[in-house]
């Protein structure tokens, strides 16, 4: 016989339209009250329950058994798990793929915890939904090649906590990934040309939260991030870019970790798209790699070795602060372009470095900078490396150290080229070498 011919009445009613069967909560039996049932068909899963009951007057036990019935029976379109911990001591056995277009999902206020030993992959979905639910001790928590949602999910995790892989398209909808201090793990990998949508994502003490790897496209909004300082070898960062597409991040904040944001470098540059995002507090730099178009919108970058060292790369700044740096600020060489518009340099350890055949445009004729470089114990806005020969700078209409290197009370200058040599020894607004100039 087969599993759809076995199917309880109470099931086929439902099915064809008739009244569905009472709540499990209305029963009085062990899925949680506070479980909002979907439509259409549900089996309930309970560590009280037996694998012999139906999942519907009765909850089954394992998720094993729930997703066996789901899998034989397309009208089923969800799981519910009571509040209880699922693990091989309880009978489940995993990986599990999860039939498409189902949904799987615990109690709102969590405690349904699926647990494996360390060593096996956890959840595999394609086209469905998991939520409400915390996964722990898989090598990958969740993986997936199609239309996948995570919703209000907790993962802990030593190793990755999801990967995207092909085509998949994930969206992400408050997900808080933990990790163990020194574990080093990562939180999000895409690979090939998935794609990532994440709203809300939290993260801590991971080495990792998005590596965006192929030609993947990644849009994250509202994210907390915690990093890791200890996972520095070999370089990495919380933002890990080597794909031929793009990365989107905006209204966040990341905290800690070796750097903020890497970009590997591709054939193709990366296309970064930042927007009132902090980055703080990195061992080493807030932005860094080489080959991507950056164009960053407000927010902050504070407290690293440096704010950004990269090459080959056109990088665009509007109404940022960048302070408290323990190096310079910026380091720009190798075929790199940097904009600066309303930005504001604050107690770094000295400025803007140029050196190679880089660009610098900081404000010109019809458009000025609005910039405002007001640096520590070094060099205060732009710095020109000696060896530069024959390189030009504009900085036209930005606000400098006051009464310093001929600035004003108010830090400005009449407007007009300065040929160098200018600077190069103590508490200055800008080195040029002699055959050099800069345009204010």
């Amino acid at each position: 016989m087969s599993a759809f011919r076995v199917l309880p009445a109470a099931l086929l009613l439902a099915a064809c339209g008739f009244p569905r069967p009472e709540r499990v909560g209305d029963a009085g039996l062990d899925a949680p009250t506070d479980t909002e049932i979907p439509p259409g068909i549900s089996i309930r899963v309970a560590g009280t329950g037996d694998d012999a009951n139906d999942g519907s007057t009765q909850p089954v036990k394992t998720l094993k058994h729930a997703i066996g019935l789901a899998a034989a029976n397309p009208g089923i379109t969800s799981i519910v798990l009571a509040t209880g911990r699922y693990a091989s001591d309880g009978g489940e056995t995993f990986p599990y793929t999860v039939p498409a277009n189902l949904t799987i999902l615990g109690p709102a206020g969590g405690g349904a915890i699926l647990a494996g030993s360390t060593t096996e992959l956890g959840m595999i979905v394609n086209d469905g939904t998991l939520q409400d639910i915390e996964l722990e001790r898989f090598t990958v928590a969740i993986t997936t090649t199609g239309n996948a949602h995570l919703t209000n999910l907790h993962i802990r995790t030593g190793a990755t906590a999801v990967r995207a892989e092909t085509s998949a398209k994930l969206t992400v909808d408050k997900l808080d990934i933990a990790g163990t201090a020194g574990a080093c793990a990562s939180g999000l990998e895409l690979h090939g040309a998935a794609e990532l949508v994440a709203t809300t994502l939290g993260t801590n003490a991971l080495r990792t939260t998005v590596d965006a790897r192929d030609q993947s496209v990644v849009s994250v909004s509202h994210a907390t991030i915690t990093g890791d300082s200890n996972c520095g070898t070999p370089r990495t960062g919380v933002f890990l870019a080597s794909t031929s597409k793009s990365l989107t991040l905006s209204d966040s904040s990341i905290d800690g970790g070796d750097n903020g944001i890497y970009f590997v470098g591709t054939q193709t540059p990366t296309q970064a798209t930042v927007q009132n995002t902090v980055i703080r507090n990195t061992k080493e730099l807030s932005i860094t790699g080489e080959r991507f178009v950056l164009d960053m919108h407000g927010g902050e970058l504070s407290s690293g070795s440096d704010a950004l060292a990269s090459s080959d790369s056109t990088a665009t700044f509007v109404g940022v602060t960048i302070k408290q740096h323990r190096g310079f600020a910026m380091t720009i060489s190798a075929g790199q372009k940097l904009t600066l518009r309303n930005c504001m340099f604050l107690n770094n350890g000295s400025g803007v470095y140029l050196f190679g055949n880089g660009v610098i445009d900081a404000g010109v004729t019809g458009d000025p900078g609005n910039n405002i470089f007001q640096n520590g114990v070094g060099t205060a806005g732009i710095d020109i490396d000696a060896g530069v020969n024959g390189a030009h700078v504009s900085a036209v209409g930005n606000t400098w150290r006051p009464s310093v290197q001929g600035a004003d009370l108010n830090g400005h200058y009449a407007s007009g080229p300065m040929p160098g040599p200018l600077g190069y020894s103590g508490q200055v607004n800008f080195n040029v070498p002699a055959t050099g100039t800069i345009e204010l």
